[in-house]
Formats: C-alpha cells, structure tokens, sequence
C-alpha cells in the first residue's frame, strides 16, 4: 500500500511543483497544459484521506513496517534488544513528531494547491493580470516549502522503514522519479482528452515535444542521482552504507534492479532521443 500510495502522491506532489516552475518562469507555452497539473494538484485532500490507512498502521505494532522504531523496548540502554542507532534518532523518529510532520507536509501541500488552482480560475473569469504577478510571487516560497516537505516526506514515510541506513539524495532521487512519472502522465492524460474532443488544439505538437524533453532531462536526472548514490556507497565501502544495497542484490531483486537500468533508462533513453 505505502509503495502505491508514494507513486501516486508523488506524481500529485510534482504536478504541484510543475505548476510553481511554470508561474515563477512566467512561462506562456504551457498554461493549458497547466491547468491539468493544477487539477492534479488538487486531489491532494484524497491523498491526505489516503493516508489513514498508514496512520492506522501505527497502532498494530506487530505488523507495523515503522515499528522497529515507535516501540520503546530498543531504546533503553542496557535492555534486551537496545538499539544505539535508533535511540540516537529517537529525537526525530517518535510517533509524536512524525504525526506533527504529517500535519505540516499536508497543510504545506495543500495549501498551496488551494491557492494556485483557485486563483489561476478566478483569473479565467476576471482576466485580472495582476493575478499572475501575485502567484510568480508566491511561487518563490513556495518552491523552498516544497523541496523541503517533499524531501523530509521521503525520508520519514521510506527510508525510516530502515532506520539504519540513511542517504542525504534520497529526497531527490524520489522527487526526481515522481516528476517523470508526471510529466508521463499528463502526456497519456492530454492525449486521452484530446481524443473525447475537450482540448481540440488547445494542446498541440509543439506541447508534447515540450514534455516529452522534460521527461527525457528528468529521466536522465532520476538516473544520475541514482547512480551517484550507488557509486558513492560503493567506493566508499562501509557497512553502515552497503547494507542497503546487498539486501537489494538476493532473493530476486537483483532481477529487479536490472529491469531498472532497462526499461527506466537504457529503452527510454533511446526512445525518447
């Protein structure tokens, strides 16, 4: 459920981002297919209702994937099964703080959705321009608020799963993935609309082109930033950083990872180009 639920988020999560960059880049080409990512933005509200399901989790320790970290039995210091790593994140990782940080995530996100969306239609019926100043404004705050709930929303609801291992790229690598897979579905979208007659030439060749080599760039980013966290923790060799990895080469994911460089880089690269 947490690794569909993290798909689907992400590409609502960058829909959003999507449409910051293009009001702080008071970019002309893409306001019809802007509208598109504002209304996916605007599922936000059902991801937070989404999210029960993992709040839910919270209280069956015994099949919790975080309750290796919200019980107190491996936080006393001389008591069977303490754990030094996980009492020294104790301070961050606690269900107290987490639910906190659920809170600001959402309110971040969602409020900034709200905003967006409701000004951008509001401009439609009023045809205001000083509308379009004021969301370029508030594009600028709201692009930092952004990197940094999506980026500590990766590190609490997947990398906390392995409270031992940590990778300071890791908010990058997942933001990177979900806005490919948003720009690949807004194309699939844009083509299912057009075809029930609603965009008509409203989104055109030049529009897909223009997508198509944003997924191209970000399917090259998503790789490089997988990669250098591989080449890193390789080279470097420690324990502590390997251990990541080696769970990830048995038991069929090393089948996995090599579908990984096929079909998320080696095939799209070359179709794409």
């Amino acid at each position: 459920y947490l690794v569909g639920y993290m798909g689907v988020l992400g590409i609502c999560l960058c829909a959003l981002f999507f449409t910051m960059i293009q009001h702080i880049t008071r970019a002309s080409w893409s306001v019809s297919v802007r509208r598109l990512a504002e209304n996916i933005a605007g599922t936000l509200p059902v991801m937070l209702l989404l999210f029960i399901p993992i709040v839910i989790s919270f209280s069956s320790h015994d099949h919790s994937i975080f309750g290796h970290w919200t019980e107190k039995w491996n936080l006393k210091e001389g008591a069977a099964g303490y754990d030094a790593i996980i009492a020294g994140k104790s301070g961050y990782l606690n269900p107290t703080f987490f639910f906190i940080r659920v809170a600001i995530y959402f309110a971040i996100w969602i409020g900034l959705a709200t905003f967006f969306r409701r000004n951008s239609i509001k401009q439609d019926e009023t045809g205001d321009p000083a509308i379009s100043m004021k969301l370029s404004r508030v594009a600028a705050p709201g692009l930092l608020l952004f990197a940094l709930s999506i980026t500590f929303a990766a590190f609490d609801w997947i990398m906390s799963i392995d409270p031992h291992w940590f990778s300071t790229i890791f908010g990058i690598t997942y933001f990177s993935g979900g806005l490919m897979s948003f720009l690949a579905f807004t194309i699939l979208l844009s083509k299912w609309l057009n075809s029930r007659g609603y965009y008509k030439e409203a989104i055109n060749t030049e529009h897909y082109h223009d997508l198509g080599k944003l997924m191209f760039s970000f399917m090259i980013f998503w790789t490089y930033t997988n990669f250098s966290q591989y080449m890193l923790i390789w080279y470097a060799n420690l324990p502590e950083e390997t251990g990541w990895f080696s769970h990830r080469a048995v038991h069929g994911w090393g089948a996995i990872g090599t579908v990984l460089i096929i079909g998320h880089f080696l095939f799209p690269f070359v179709f794409l180009l």
